[in-house]
């Protein structure tokens, strides 16, 4: 009866404590690395007016485990863009534009998100990490988190202004030292549509989770934008004294049994 009472105040102590969801691109995947062919979207034209979601979106499908994602492109006259899985060379590549792009014109960006459907409604976004190098030696990213929270867009202050393609760098969300969010205008022009400040904002009920990017280049090469190896966003996880009770629960189990 002794044992019995323990165990029920072991299991109460740890009602409500949910587990960490992680979810992501993982370019180190066989999924991935096996492939025979490179998985692209189909190119397009990034046309003002046009929503972060919109049906002209460059999508590039789940391959094998990995976590869909949808990339949204800005780009200046004359380019093509495409998102792509690369066969052989485990990564994720966004991007486009030949041409520098002409004066006045906002620099080629994009956006991309991961679905975060695995989040439950309550479960709170605590953590972001992504991998990524800009694609030509000419090339410089300025990056910024990016979320779709509970029907609205967000992007986050600027957390790298000078990511280049000397080697992979990894930002994870505390790189900011003081994330302040910006609502984002789903019509307007990406890389024009940061608006008023929200401050520091709740991520709660997150739709989708990734970064944003404005690439900016001196010389003109075939295909600017960034190489991603891996993605991935998480909630948070049981805290220590949640699993210590979960151990002393599986011991007074053990030896119930016994």
């Amino acid at each position: 009866m002794k044992m019995r009472m323990i165990v029920l105040l072991l299991v109460a102590a740890c009602v409500g404590l949910s587990e960490a969801t992680v979810i992501g691109w993982d370019g180190y995947s066989t999924d991935i690395s096996g492939l025979a062919a490179n998985v692209n979207s189909a190119p397009g034209v990034w046309e003002a007016g046009d929503t972060v979601w919109a049906t002209t979106d460059e999508v590039v499908a789940a391959v094998g485990s990995q976590t869909s994602f949808k990339a949204a492109l800005g780009v200046a006259p004359g380019a093509r863009n495409i998102a792509q899985i690369n066969a052989g060379s485990d990564q994720v590549f966004v991007g486009g534009n030949e041409v520098l792009p002409p004066a006045g014109v906002a620099p080629y960006t994009t956006l991309v998100g991961f679905d975060t459907s695995a989040f439950g409604v309550d479960e709170v976004l605590t953590g972001i990490s992504v991998e990524l190098k800009a694609r030509q030696a000419t090339d410089t990213l300025s990056l910024r988190w990016f979320v779709e929270a509970g029907g609205s867009t967000y992007v986050s202050g600027v957390v790298d202004a000078a990511i280049d393609s000397a080697a992979y760098r990894t930002l994870t969300l505390s790189d900011a030292t003081a994330i302040e969010w910006f609502a984002f205008d789903k019509n307007a022009n990406i890389g024009s549509a940061i608006g008023s400040s929200v401050g520091t904002l709740s991520l709660t009920d997150v739709d989708y989770v990734g970064y944003h990017t404005s690439s900016t280049w001196t010389t003109d090469a075939n295909w600017h934008g960034a190489y991603v190896k891996t993605f991935s966003a998480s909630t948070p996880v049981p805290e220590p004294a949640t699993m210590i009770l979960l151990g002393l629960g599986a011991l007074v189990l053990r030896r119930r049994k016994r």
